[in-house]
C-alpha cells in the first residue's frame, strides 16, 4: 500500500509539473509582475551575429543591449527555442555523457530593459522557485553563487533573502582579470557586460551539511539551474568598464533541468518526455539496455533534428545544414553501436513528434514531410559508412605494420564522414596505433584550401564600427534618390578623409536609397554624387546596422562628411523587383503542383534571372514544369497587386504567412510582402506593384543540387521575350536546313537522326574493321631477333586514338614485344612504342630515352612500359628510323 501510494504521488508530481505545466508556470508568474510575453524567436540566428542557431534567451534582443534599438517593453519574458553546438557554447560532445546538456533545449528568461535591477531581479526568482503557489521548492536546498566584487548582489541575498553565509559562494577571477570569471557575463570582449549571480540545487541526501569548500559546487552533487546577469558596464577596446546608464537584467533557466528537479529524477533524460522517448526508441530496435548512453544520444538528437527541419533546414555540408547532418549521422552511428544495422531514425519521427505536441511545442511541418528529410540522409549515410567500414577493413587486413595511417584516418573523415572516435575504437579493439601527425598535416592542408576559396570581399573591425556607434538607414524602398551624408570613408581598410579619382573605397551613408544584398537579392547599383565628384557604386552590403557602399571614384573627389545624392540606377532595380516578385509567384505555384512540402532553400535574383531551391526529392516532369509556368503566366496576365505591411511574428504565425526561419531578417516586427490571394511572405526584397509589371516568366532549367533539393532557373519580361525570339529563330533556321515545314519540323528530325545513327554504326564498323586489318597486316611483318618480337611499322594518315587501339590490340596479342608504330598528322610525326616488361633484362628504358630525346631534340612522354613523342617533318628521315632500329638491335 505505501508503496503504491508513493507511486501515485509520483505520478502526480510528474504530471503537475510536466514542461508544459512548468513553463505556463514561469510565463503567467512574470506576466502577473508586468511582464510581456514574447513569442519564441528563431531556432536560426539573425543577421547581427555570427552565431548559426540562437543558442540563449538574449540573442533575439542584442539590439537592445547594444543600443542599437529601444524596446517597446520595459519588462519582458520569454521562452526560448536554444541550440548549442559549437562556438563558445558547444555541448556536442558532453550529450549522453552528462546529466544536464542537450543540444536542442528550451530556455526561460525574464528581461528588464530600464526597470527593475538587481533586488527585484533576486526576489522574482526566490519567490518563483520557493513560492508555495509556484514551484515550491525547500529553500534549505537551494545555493546561490555572486561575482566576488558584486557587493551589491551578495547583501540582498544574506540580509533581504536570508540565506546563510555558508550557502553564498562567492566566484573569484581568472587570470587576475575581474571580466574572466565565472560569474561575470560578456557578449564579447568589448561591449556590455556584467556580473552574474547563479542559483544551485542541492541533490545531496543531507542539504544542511555545511559547505566549507566552494569548489563544491562544480560536483554532481549540485545543478546549476538559474543564472541572472546583471549588465551594468560596457567594456571599452582597452578593457576598461564604464558604467552603462541604463543597466539591464537577463536571466536564463533550463527548462529541462527545471523539469528534472521537480520531477525529483538527477536526469533531464529521466523526465517524463526523454522517458518516454527512450522506451520507445528501445522497443522499436529491439534493445533492453536502456541505460546505454547511446539511447540518451539519439533521442536527444532526434528532437534536435525535428526543430531544426521545422525551421527550413535541410542536410548539407555548408553551415546550419552540416549540424544537421552532423546530428543524423552521430545518431546512425550511436543506433550502429547498439546493433541496429538498417534505416530507423526516420520511424522515429512520428512519435516524436506526438510527445512534442503533447507537450505544447508547436511543429509547423507534418510528420511525413520530417521524416521523408531524415530517411534520405540516413539512407545516403549507411551506404557511404558501410563504403567506409569495408575501406577501414581492407586497410586493416593489408596493414604490414600496427600503425594506421593518417592518410586514411583522413579519408574516412573527409569523404565518407567517418568519426574518428570510431575509428579510434576500432583501431584500439584490434590493439593498431594511428599516426595522428599524418592525419593532422592532412587536416591542415584542407584549412589552407578552404581558406583560399573563401574569399570576402569587405574585412572590417566589426567592433571598431560598433564601438563608434555609427548606423545607416535604408529608405530606398520608393525613394530612388536620397539627399545623404558621409559617415565614414574606408580605403584600404583604413579610415580616410578624402578619396579620389580612381580610388577604390567603401563609404557609408547616415541614409542611402541602395538596397543591399538580402534575401537573395543582389545590391543596387549607381552613383553617390556632388559638385565636387561622383562615386560609382558597384555593390552594397550590410553588417550589423551599418551599410557599405563598394566602389569607385570616378570623377573629382570627395570628402568625410560631405553631402551626396544617393541615386540608384533605376532600370537596374526594376530588373531585379521583376525577378525577386516572379520568385514569390514560382514559390506558390509550385506548393500547388507539387504540394505543401515545398519549402525554399535559397534563391539567387538579379537583374537578368533568377536561381529558387527548394525542398523536392524528384525531378519535375515535363507536365510539372509546364504546369507551373502556366500558373505563374496567368498570376502575370491577372496583373494582382503587390503590397507590403509590417507585422509581428505571434500574427505572421497565425495568418500562416510564409517566413523562412532561416531568414536573416528578424525583428520585432517583420516586413510581409502580399501579392493578392496568391501569397504572403516575410520578405525583405524589392518588388513591383502588380503582377503584370513582370510580363511574362519562362522557366529555363530543372536541376538537382544536393540531396532533396531541386533548382529551378528561370528568366522574365524582355529577357524572356528575348530567349523565346531567339528559339523562333533557331527553329526556323532547323527547318530551312532540313526543308521541312513548321509543322512536319519533330517527325523530319526524329526520322534525320535515325539516318544519323544507322550512318555512325556503319561508320563505326567500318573503322573496326579497318582496325582489324591494320592488326593482322602488322602481325605478318612481325620480325624475331634473339626471341624478342619486333615490330616497327608506319601507318598511313591514322590519328591517334586509332593507333593507341592498335598498339592495345597487339600488346594484348602478343609476349616479349618491343614495338614502334608511327603515322603522319599534317607536318608532324607521331611515334608510340612498347617494351614488354618482362624484357626489362636487356637494357635500362631510360638509356633509351636518353637516346630518343638527343635525336630527336623534344619531349619524350614515358609512363611504365608505353611512350610517345611528336616531331616535325624536317627531323623525319629513313636514316633516324633505322637509328632507332640499330640501337635496339645493339642491345638485343
Amino acid at each position: 500500500m505505501i508503496l503504491s501510494f508513493l507511486l501515485f504521488i509520483l505520478i502526480v508530481i510528474i504530471m503537475e509539473f510536466n514542461i508544459t505545466n512548468v513553463r505556463r508556470i514561469f510565463l503567467d508568474f512574470f506576466k502577473n509582475n508586468g511582464h510581456k510575453i514574447f513569442s519564441c524567436g528563431s531556432l536560426i540566428s539573425s543577421e547581427n551575429t555570427s552565431l548559426l542557431f540562437t543558442n540563449a534567451g538574449m540573442n533575439q534582443f542584442k539590439d537592445y543591449y547594444l543600443g542599437y534599438k529601444k524596446s517597446n517593453f520595459s519588462r519582458i519574458v520569454t521562452s526560448q527555442h536554444c541550440l548549442r553546438v559549437g562556438g563558445k557554447h558547444n555541448d556536442f560532445e558532453k550529450i549522453g555523457y552528462t546529466n544536464f546538456h542537450n543540444t536542442f533545449f528550451e530556455m526561460l528568461g525574464n528581461f528588464s530593459f530600464d526597470d527593475y535591477f538587481k533586488k527585484e531581479a533576486i526576489f522574482y526568482a526566490w519567490e518563483l522557485l520557493t513560492g508555495t503557489n509556484n514551484f515550491n521548492l525547500p529553500k534549505d536546498r537551494l545555493l546561490v553563487t555572486v561575482h566576488y566584487q558584486d557587493y551589491e548582489s551578495y547583501k540582498i541575498w544574506s540580509e533581504d533573502i536570508c540565506i546563510k553565509s555558508d550557502r553564498i559562494i562567492v566566484i573569484g577571477n581568472n587570470e587576475n582579470n575581474g571580466c574572466f570569471s565565472d560569474n561575470f557575463w560578456q557578449m564579447d570582449n568589448i561591449g556590455p557586460c556584467g556580473p552574474c549571480t547563479e542559483i544551485f540545487y542541492d541533490n545531496s541526501t543531507n542539504p544542511s551539511d555545511k559547505i566549507t569548500d566552494s569548489n563544491i559546487i562544480y560536483s554532481e552533487r549540485f545543478i546549476e539551474i538559474w543564472n541572472i546577469v546583471f549588465i551594468q558596464f560596457n567594456r571599452d577596446i582597452n578593457g576598461s568598464l564604464i558604467p552603462l546608464k541604463i543597466p539591464l537584467v537577463d536571466t536564463g533557466m533550463g527548462l529541462e533541468r527545471i523539469v528534472s528537479v521537480l520531477q525529483n529524477v538527477y536526469s533531464v533524460y529521466e523526465i517524463d518526455l526523454f522517458n518516454n522517448m527512450i522506451v520507445f526508441i528501445a522497443d522499436l530496435i529491439k534493445c533492453n539496455d536502456l541505460i546505454n548512453t547511446s539511447f540518451r544520444v539519439i533521442s536527444d538528437h532526434i528532437r534536435s533534428c525535428i526543430f531544426i527541419i521545422q525551421d527550413g533546414i535541410l542536410p548539407s555540408n555548408e553551415k546550419h545544414g552540416y549540424i544537421l547532418r552532423k546530428l543524423i549521422r552521430r545518431s546512425i552511428i550511436h543506433g550502429y553501436m547498439l546493433g541496429v544495422r538498417h534505416s530507423f531514425l526516420y520511424k522515429l519521427v512520428n512519435y516524436f513528434v506526438h510527445c512534442l505536441k503533447l507537450n505544447n511545442y508547436l511543429i509547423k511541418l507534418d510528420v511525413n514531410s520530417i521524416s521523408s528529410i531524415i530517411k534520405s540522409e540516413e539512407d545516403h549515410f549507411s551506404r557511404t559508412l558501410q563504403k567506409g567500414f569495408l575501406l577501414l577493413n581492407k586497410k586493416l587486413i593489408n596493414l604490414k605494420t600496427n600503425v594506421l595511417d593518417g592518410k586514411t584516418l583522413f579519408e574516412l573523415y573527409d569523404t565518407y564522414g567517418f568519426p574518428i572516435y570510431l575509428t579510434k575504437e576500432i583501431c584500439l579493439k584490434n590493439n593498431i596505433l594511428i599516426n595522428f601527425v599524418e592525419y593532422e598535416d592532412c587536416m591542415s592542408k584542407q584549412r589552407k584550401r578552404s581558406r583560399m576559396h573563401n574569399d570576402d570581399t569587405v574585412k572590417l573591425k566589426f567592433s571598431d564600427l560598433i564601438l563608434s556607434n555609427y548606423s545607416s538607414v535604408f529608405n530606398g524602398y520608393v525613394n530612388f534618390e536620397i539627399t545623404s551624408k558621409i559617415l565614414l570613408i574606408l580605403k584600404s581598410n583604413k579610415m580616410v578623409k578624402d578619396i579620389f579619382i580612381g580610388q577604390m573605397s567603401v563609404i557609408v551613408l547616415d541614409e542611402t536609397s541602395f538596397f543591399f544584398e538580402s534575401s537573395g537579392q543582389i545590391s543596387d547599383i549607381g552613383i553617390l554624387k556632388n559638385d565636387n565628384g561622383i562615386f560609382r557604386v558597384d555593390k552594397v552590403k550590410k553588417y550589423g546596422n551599418i551599410i557599405f557602399h563598394i566602389g569607385v571614384l570616378i570623377s573629382g573627389h570627395l570628402s568625410l562628411f560631405d553631402v551626396v545624392c544617393s541615386s540608384i540606377d533605376r532600370i537596374h532595380r526594376k530588373c531585379i523587383e521583376i525577378n525577386h516578385s516572379s520568385t514569390h509567384l514560382l514559390h506558390s505555384a509550385l506548393r500547388t503542383v507539387l504540394g505543401e512540402h515545398v519549402v525554399q532553400k535559397g534563391s539567387f535574383i538579379n537583374h537578368k534571372y533568377f536561381r529558387f531551391d527548394f525542398f523536392h526529392k524528384k525531378s519535375l516532369t515535363t507536365d510539372e514544369l509546364s504546369l507551373v509556368e502556366n500558373i505563374v503566366n496567368n498570376y502575370i496576365r491577372d496583373n494582382v497587386s503587390i503590397s507590403t505591411t509590417y507585422m509581428n511574428l505571434n500574427d505572421i504565425k497565425l495568418n500562416n504567412i510564409i517566413f523562412l526561419f532561416n531568414e536573416k531578417y528578424q525583428q520585432e516586427f517583420m516586413r510581409v510582402v502580399k501579392i493578392g490571394d496568391i501569397s504572403s511572405e516575410v520578405c525583405l526584397g524589392t518588388h513591383v506593384k502588380r503582377t503584370g509589371d513582370i510580363g511574362l516568366l519562362k522557366l529555363i532549367s530543372d536541376k538537382g543540387v544536393s540531396l532533396g533539393v531541386r533548382r529551378i532557373e528561370s528568366i522574365t519580361g524582355r529577357y524572356a521575350i528575348s530567349y523565346i525570339q531567339s528559339l523562333h529563330s533557331k527553329i526556323n533556321l532547323f527547318s530551312k536546313l532540313l526543308n521541312s515545314s513548321f509543322d512536319n519540323l519533330e517527325n523530319n528530325l526524329i526520322s534525320t537522326i535515325k539516318n544519323l545513327n544507322l550512318l555512325k554504326k556503319f561508320s563505326e564498323k567500318s573503322k573496326k574493321d579497318d582496325l582489324d586489318k591494320n592488326v593482322i597486316f602488322l602481325k605478318k611483318n612481325i620480325e624475331v631477333f634473339k626471341g624478342v618480337n619486333f615490330l616497327f611499322n608506319y601507318l598511313l594518315n591514322l590519328d591517334i586514338n586509332n593507333l593507341y587501339k592498335i598498339m592495345c590490340v597487339l600488346i594484348k596479342t602478343l609476349n616479349k614485344i618491343i614495338i614502334f608504330l608511327f603515322t603522319n598528322i599534317k607536318d608532324d610525326y607521331f611515334f608510340i612504342f612498347y617494351i614488354s616488361e618482362n624484357l626489362d633484362y636487356l637494357f635500362d628504358k631510360k638509356d633509351l630515352i636518353n637516346f630518343l630525346s638527343d635525336k630527336v631534340n623534344c619531349k619524350i612522354y614515358f609512363n611504365s612500359n608505353i611512350g610517345n613523342f611528336r616531331i616535325k617533318n624536317n627531323y623525319f628521315t629513313d636514316e633516324f628510323v633505322n637509328e632507332i632500329k640499330h640501337w635496339i638491335f645493339d642491345k638485343l
